[in-house]
């Protein structure tokens, strides 16, 4: 069973390119890519999130991904990976995810500075960071069990887009966790005049897994 979990799963990222230092982000990619190679000061965060999130959302992405210049790029994020706040997390990993592109280093760096602030995200980018590690089949139990207690709390706030994409990335990971699955299960429940036929089946193929496997 397969998640369509792109389009509605880049979280919240917004920038203002007028301030992101001297990247040509009016031009197009490769102009970007020569950019960062030839520069000598490191990117901004911001800079660096946008520069990425470009280069997921072209359909040449996965074959830019393999350049230098993305490398780079790439190097640079996992060295500010402690100052990355959620929308930024859910931003990367959407990222790097569109572009299946698996960067141990930094997907292990954002982790580590993501665990203690779990609490701090919202419904989408809880979901939206979920999804992504499972598309890239990393499973990371301490991340996984730290988005996964916080999502309890805020359930309620769990679009049926979302409590369906969360439940096929556990599914997908095999990751089972009793209160989770009892708060998804539940909460479809109350909710499930809304679904669409999509949701559903992922929703049905998630809990028949998880379910056998609990």
């Amino acid at each position: 069973m397969r998640c369509k979990y792109f389009k509605a799963s880049r979280g919240s990222w917004k920038h203002n390119q007028a301030e992101h230092s001297d990247l040509p982000f009016s031009s197009g990619i490769q102009d970007i890519l020569a950019s960062i190679s030839t520069r000598k000061q490191s990117l901004d965060a911001d800079a660096a999130i946008t520069a990425l999130r470009r280069i997921a959302g072209t359909p040449k992405g996965i074959t830019i991904s393999r350049q230098s210049g993305f490398v780079t790029l790439m190097v640079q994020l996992t060295g500010k990976a402690n100052t990355f706040k959620p929308d930024a997390v859910a931003s990367i990993s959407w990222s790097c995810a569109k572009l299946s592109y698996l960067d141990r280093p930094l997907l292990s760096a954002i982790s580590a500075s993501s665990i203690p602030r779990c609490t701090e995200y919202n419904s989408k980018q809880l979901s939206s960071t979920v999804w992504a590690f499972s598309k890239l089949h990393v499973y990371d139990q301490p991340l996984l069990s730290a988005l996964a207690a916080a999502s309890l709390p805020r359930i309620t706030d769990f679009s049926a887009f979302d409590m369906s994409g969360i439940a096929w990335s556990v599914a997908t990971l095999e990751f089972i966790n009793g209160p989770l699955l009892d708060a998804l299960s539940a909460s479809s429940r109350r909710t499930i005049q809304v679904w669409d036929a999509r949701g559903l089946a992922n929703l049905a193929w998630s809990e028949s897994i998880l379910v056998y496997r609990h």
